[in-house]
């Protein structure tokens, strides 16, 4: 969510279903379960691929995908087909106590 939310500041508006949405655009969160995984989605309205960063041991930012990766059996980022942003997404498999 937090890189999600850094990608989309400075954005004036957002495509989303077909229509323009001025001003800031909104992050969507989507969470769901088949009693097996858990599959998280987060859709923001920049353009661009996120890319794993190496930050420094003290830098107080740029872990977001390597936490992903680290957590997550699967993940990935779609673009959407109609250029309304991206969602990354990850799948979180044996997440029972």
């Amino acid at each position: 969510m937090t890189n999600a939310i850094a990608a989309s500041e400075g954005l004036d508006g957002c495509w989303y279903g077909g229509q323009h949405h001025p001003g800031p655009p909104p992050v969507r969160l989507g969470v769901r379960t088949d009693g097996e995984c858990v599959v998280i989605e987060v859709w923001d309205a920049a353009e661009g691929i996120p890319q794993p960063q190496e930050p420094e041991p003290d830098a107080v930012s740029g872990r977001g995908l390597v936490l992903v990766e680290a957590l997550s059996a699967y993940h990935g980022v779609e673009l959407c087909p109609d250029g309304s942003g991206k969602t990354v997404w990850a799948i979180i498999a044996d997440w029972r106590p």
